[in-house]
């Protein structure tokens, strides 16, 4: 609904709803209904936002931008120390967003500070870590706003943060995902990234410190009669502290932006060993003595391996190329098993069961939704035709959101077990693949955040990398089957080799506390945000308008009212 239709509506809505309600109250629309304007509305609600809002605004920075007039400020930046500690002294903003359990603390660093990447890391230097310090994640990804689904469709790069302790206490993406900044992708220039990440470091270093800085962001002191001089040296958040320990993300935008490996590159697809395609350390072989496995990188020598230009790594911030977590939600569930479960049901439906390809589909849609709904789990796609799983070129890859492909473990399983040849080895190979999968499934649940377990037990993790071992095995075996046997079935990318990885890390970090679900939900959230702001504006002025907007949002959700 647009803004005008809201403004003519809303008046005759709150004169209906006085005659008809009996106690009910409707504060938010009745306050809206108030709002004195002319004929801009839209600049009279932001007007009152703006005189009612006590948050701090957004930082304005002139970031490198196509198109932007000399006399105008290109960009708006949410900051993330000014955020923190605003969240600090808000009335519900720490406990909901940053910190819900101070006691937890302590229990996450006593896993995660042996991580590889928290070697030599600064903030080991420091006494009362494991009690003051907020592990923090910052996540990246590229957003569709304009065309949508057209070949000359123009997104949005966007940036969030967020408090690795509101994730596992199991808070929503919209109260845990803090948007700092966004830009139109087709109007960066070559300075645009480096000189946001060079401010963000900044802002992240302040975090750490836990101190308001002396100098700003190019290195300039504060004034000392200035706000930001006055209060220069002051406890941030009371003494906690904030650091940066994870980056996230899908492997396009690690890629492309932060200048890790390409994932597909035979010789160099790792950020975190020296696999490759082929050759003696091939993440092909997985057995249990293969030879990646002794290659894995250290803080020591990543730089050795490959090399990035990226602001954020390296000191003072401490964060380094094993800091770069491989999002299990896009490489397991989007990748690994997108593969596996299209040629299994490429199987079926030609191997295994009696009638037409198509029939059979229809048969195994059915079987799935009634299973899916026996045990309590949604599956929202529709196997009503062959290209959900078998494209017109190349492998079978089941199509689907990474929610429904997650919660096709079990049913998968049951599946596959009634209709399979049991005559068949390969088929016993794939139901075997299918068992250790749902095993591996079980195991992250039984283990899970939401369960208190911000790390899986370090003997669990052991048996989980091994499973994902003997299932990466097992498919390769597959894969080099059917190619013999002249058919295009279980191909297998270098995401297999990313969730050994995640598994293998599983006894510092849980993978639900890294994968990337909070951080989709988050782009579909900005992706509408961006679009309400398109109507009559420039390019930049959309960015800066929807970090105003964003602002608002949180301060109507009461996430940062300041304590009376």
């Amino acid at each position: 609904m647009v803004l005008q239709q809201v403004l003519y509506l809303q008046p005759a809505a709150v004169a209906d709803f006085a005659k008809v309600r009996t106690g009910c109250v409707f504060p938010a629309l009745e306050k809206l209904a108030k709002v004195k304007h002319s004929k801009n509305f839209e600049g009279a609600l932001f007007g009152r936002l703006k005189r009612e809002s006590q948050l701090p605004a957004p930082t304005e920075v002139n970031i490198p931008l196509q198109g932007v007039p000399d006399d105008k400020v290109s960009s708006r930046v949410m900051l993330p120390h000014e955020i923190l500690h605003a969240m600090y002294h808000s009335e519900a903003g720490w406990e909901l967003c940053i910190l819900p359990d101070p006691n937890q603390l302590r229990k996450f660093w006593a896993d995660f500070q042996h991580h590889p990447c928290m070697q030599n890391h600064p903030l080991l230097a420091k006494s009362d870590f494991s009690e003051k310090a907020i592990p923090l994640s910052l996540h990246g990804d590229e957003v569709p706003v304009v065309g949508v689904g057209k070949i000359w469709c123009h997104s949005v790069l966007q940036f969030s943060w967020n408090s690795l302790m509101a994730t596992a206490a199991g808070r929503s993406a919209g109260d845990t995902q803090l948007f700092i900044w966004g830009v139109f992708e087709k109007f960066t220039v070559d300075g645009t990234l480096p000189f946001f990440l060079n401010l963000l470091k900044w802002s992240f270093q302040i975090c750490f410190e836990g101190k308001w800085p002396k100098k700003d962001w190019r290195g300039l002191a504060y004034p000392p009669n200035s706000p930001e001089g006055r209060r220069a040296g002051k406890l941030l958040c009371g003494g906690y502290y904030a650091v940066l320990v994870q980056l996230n993300g899908d492997l396009d935008y690690y890629c492309k932006w932060l200048g890790l490996p390409r994932w597909s590159n035979h010789t160099k697809p790792c950020a975190l060993c020296k696999a490759a395609y082929r050759g003696a350390n091939s993440w092909l072989d997985n057995r249990s003595s293969s030879a990646w496995q002794t290659t894995m990188l250290t803080v020591h020598t990543w730089k050795e391996h490959w090399a990035t230009e990226c602001a954020l790594f390296g000191p003072p911030l401490g964060l380094n190329g094993l800091c770069c977590s491989m999002d299990f939600m896009h490489c397991h569930f989007l990748g690994w098993l997108q593969y596996f479960y299209g040629s299994t049901l490429s199987i079926l439906v030609n191997d295994c069961l009696p009638d037409s390809p198509i029939q059979n589909l229809l048969w195994v849609g059915r079987y799935i939704k009634k299973t899916q709904r026996d045990r309590d789990k949604k599956f929202k796609q529709r196997l009503q035709k062959l290209t959900m799983f078998q494209p017109k070129k190349g492998f079978p890859k089941l199509r689907g959101r990474a929610a429904d492909i997650q919660s096709l473990a079990s049913a998968m399983l049951a599946l596959f077990s009634e209709k399979m040849d049991a005559d068949n080895r390969q088929h016993r190979e794939i139901r075997l693949f299918l068992s250790l999968n749902n095993e591996l499934d079980d195991t992250l649940d039984q283990f899970s955040p939401s369960s208190g377990f911000m790390a899986v037990p370090a003997w669990q993790a052991e048996k989980l990398f091994r499973t994902g071992l003997q299932m990466a095995q097992i498919h390769a075996r597959l894969m080099d089957y059917y190619k013999g046997e002249g058919r295009k079935l279980f191909n297998m990318t270098s995401k297999t080799h990313f969730v050994l990885h995640c598994l293998h890390l599983s006894k510092y970090i849980h993978p639900k506390m890294t994968w990337c679900y909070k951080g989709e939900t988050t782009m579909h959230r900005l992706q509408i945000l961006w679009k309400s702001c398109l109507a009559g504006s420039k390019h930049w002025q959309v960015g800066r308008k929807a970090v105003i907007k964003e602002r608002y949002r949180l301060w109507h959700r009461r996430k940062l009212r300041p304590v009376a």
